[in-house]
């Protein structure tokens, strides 16, 4: 990659990581984040940034993506096991979905230029999802399952039909089937 497609990966990054800050305010309020909030966020951001440039390995970026932004949730906000485990997962999850979605939309046996395509739209496409989320679904201090039932049957179905077909997508691509089908691993 070179140099220009370097910092367009980091101010996608950059922003990807803004929606998911946002994102996380949808589960936690003001008062539950922590003084040094921000500084875990930008740390996230250059594990997860020099992670992605420097090893390019799909499967380690999507490991040390979500250890990274459990840790960041883990030390960062104040709450419950459950709300921050339920917060990683939804927004990994959304992430992982748009990636998906960029892939097959955007890289799927096209060539190697069309990726700064489907990084753009990944991000823009998550924080789209993120902003409709956050307008409709508020938490309460006590978490309860009805608030995020409309968001669920709305998650669910997405997951269940873009995962598989963009793995089953991976041999006609020429990938090998073990290495996870997103093209830049959130």
């Amino acid at each position: 990659m070179n140099i220009a497609g370097q910092g367009f990966y980091l101010l996608l990054d950059a922003f990807r990581v803004y929606a998911l800050y946002r994102f996380m305010g949808i589960f936690f309020d003001k008062d539950s984040e922590k003084s040094y909030t921000y500084i875990l966020y930008f740390c996230y951001f250059a594990v997860h940034s020099l992670c992605y440039l420097c090893l390019d390995f799909n499967s380690i970026n999507l490991a040390v993506n979500w250890a990274a932004l459990f840790l960041v949730v883990k030390t960062g906000y104040e709450g419950g096991g459950q709300r921050k485990t339920l917060a990683v997962v939804l927004g990994m999850g959304i992430g992982l979905a748009s990636e998906n979605l960029a892939w097959m939309l955007f890289i799927n046996g096209r060539p190697k230029s069309w990726e700064g395509f489907g990084m753009f739209f990944s991000v823009f496409c998550f924080f789209i999802l993120e902003v409709i989320v956050e307008k409709t679904v508020k938490m309460e201090k006590e978490l309860e399952a009805p608030a995020l039932e409309n968001f669920i049957l709305i998650f669910i179905p997405q997951a269940v039909f873009i995962l598989p077909t963009s793995w089953l997508e991976v041999p006609a691509a020429g990938l090998p089937l073990w290495q996870f089908p997103c093209a830049f691993c959130l």
